[in-house]
């Protein structure tokens, strides 16, 4: 132990020691002299005679000075990680000798060959002990609770038998587990605390739940479980988004972004939206777990509360997908270029059964149940006086004081190219066989209650026009027709208002759905 020279390397978790590089460096050369430090300084003496599994580690305590270590102070090793010797304890006032690499060293080969399955751990676990190996498979952003004085953030955790729990983070162990908890990682996780759920999100949570803090240890290993957990996935084509439309439904997509909205027009997640932003020449491809598809503007995905993102994720559908955008990269580019896609258009939904329709009468009873209803009804314009257009952004559709086509930055999407478009409104009152409701009906279905279109409206109801506009467009539905309407509650008194999304006529296209 007193030669001049040794050689040394770093004792990494986990790790095959007989494969190490040694290098020789001067026995001090590790460590400031006089000082006291954590780290240890690791040996082993330099010898090409003897086999390397004869060979032996050696490695000094922690938290000593170096300089000041005898051959008894020391720990010794084989090359595959055991511990042949280890320093006895010495009396008062000395401290119990450790070694902070090799206890955790240990302590991962401990863990990483025995832990249980998320279904063995119960709320009643007698050992604290207990470690989970577990993938990241779900990461909310961190939102504020209802009252603003709780942080929090949900993580859904899956074990190598693809049973599930939601862990959750508070407060400061956010930041704390910023860097550690990422998506699609593998980790042993130990100690964390176990809570019963509350009932009322004991369907959506599950009966336990663990809560990470800064007692939780929390380990990454080094395993590519990307095929486990793309295996859990199950996305939901772009063209059968219409069949959840509205509904109680978690969706899961796939897509390649090539364009983003203004920023007004975002709710910040975490971080995901400046990402998108910042590579779309790139074309990443975005999972996204937990959405809701709407019929905002035509048809429209929403986040929820617990809706999470994967950004070019190394899966097998990723790769695939990359492929399908090197092949149509020119035509992608020609799409952003048009931007068509930024014009809203009605989703070509399917004609509801008789058991989706709702009488008039019922809606007001089901409020607390539903947004949105099916009428079949007749249409009759009401106030012959009412304004049938307003100057609208082209980019949000929001009420705009410029002129019809100006270029103009508008105040509420700051979209700098926006322009002045006419849009149609009207108020209308629905009338079926039980009752009758106002709705007011806007954009594209008001142009097809008229027969015609926003321009049309400007124009023929505009001083010094032509106004024979006012004598054709159409005032009223004589037939029964199916219209889509949305509840809305009012802003400043009780009750409801309404709004007509779509209206489809299935008689005046013979075998097709006329939807407007």
């Amino acid at each position: 132990m007193g030669e001049e020279n040794g050689l040394r390397a770093e004792m990494n978790a986990g790790t095959d020691y007989s494969d190490f590089s040694w290098r020789p460096i001067p026995w001090f050369q590790s460590c400031a002299a006089g000082s006291t430090t954590c780290f240890g300084c690791h040996i082993k003496t330099h010898d090409d005679s003897i086999p390397k599994s004869q060979q032996f580690i050696v490695m000094t305590p922690s938290g000593v000075q170096k300089e000041r270590v005898v051959d008894e102070d020391m720990y010794v090793l084989s090359t595959n990680g055991s511990v042949l010797f280890e320093p006895l304890a010495k009396s008062w006032p000395h401290k119990p000798p450790r070694c902070f690499v090799l206890e955790g060293m240990l302590y991962t080969k401990k863990m990483d060959t025995k832990y249980k399955l998320i279904p063995e751990i119960s709320v009643t676990e007698k050992d604290k002990n207990w470690t989970a190996k577990v993938i990241v498979s779900e990461k909310t952003s961190a939102r504020t609770s209802q009252n603003g004085s709780i942080r929090y953030q949900n993580l859904i955790l899956m074990d190598p038998q693809k049973n599930k729990i939601q862990a959750t983070l508070f407060d400061n162990h956010i930041t704390a587990f910023e860097d550690l908890l990422l998506l699609s990682k593998t980790y042993l996780i130990s100690n964390a605390t176990i809570k019963l759920t509350k009932p009322e999100y004991v369907a959506s949570v599950g009966p336990i739940h663990w809560v990470i803090t800064g007692k939780t240890r929390v380990i990454e290993i080094q395993e590519d479980n990307n095929a486990l957990l793309s295996s859990t996935y199950n996305f939901t084509p772009f063209d059968k988004l219409k069949e959840y439309m509205d509904v109680n439904a978690d969706i899961s997509i796939i897509g390649v972004a090539i364009d983003i909205k203004p920023k007004r027009l975002i709710k910040v997640r975490s971080g995901e939206c400046v990402y998108i932003s910042q590579h779309l020449s790139k074309k990443p491809i975005v999972i996204a777990k937990h959405l809701k598809v709407s019929s905002f503007h035509g048809l429209s995905l929403s986040t929820k509360g617990n809706s999470s993102f994967f950004i070019d994720a190394p899966f097998t559908q990723v790769t695939e997908l990359k492929s399908w955008v090197d092949e149509n990269i020119e035509n992608l580019n020609q799409l952003i270029v048009e931007k068509s896609y930024f014009i809203a258009s009605p989703a070509k939904v399917p004609i509801p059964n008789d058991k989706m329709i709702t009488y008039i009468k019922n809606i007001s009873g089901l409020h607390h149940m539903q947004t949105y209803f099916w009428v079949k009804a007749k249409a009759n314009l009401q106030r012959q006086e009412q304004a049938y257009w307003y100057m609208s952004c082209s980019n949000c559709n929001k009420l705009s004081g410029a002129d019809v086509n100006e270029v103009f930055e508008c105040v509420f999407c700051k979209c700098k190219q926006a322009y002045g478009a006419p849009r149609a409104r009207a108020t209308i009152q629905l009338q079926d066989a039980t009752s009758s409701l106002l709705a007011t009906v806007i954009g594209p279905p008001a142009e097809t209650f008229f027969k015609c279109s926003a321009y049309d409206l400007m124009k023929g109801t505009t001083k010094n026009e032509n106004s024979d506009i006012v004598e054709t467009m159409r005032t009223s539905i004589e037939e029964d027709v199916l219209f889509y309407v949305k509840a809305v509650p009012k802003d400043k008194q009780e009750g409801y208002k309404y709004d007509v999304i779509f209206i489809i006529n299935p008689s005046e296209i013979p075998g097709k759905n006329s939807l407007y």
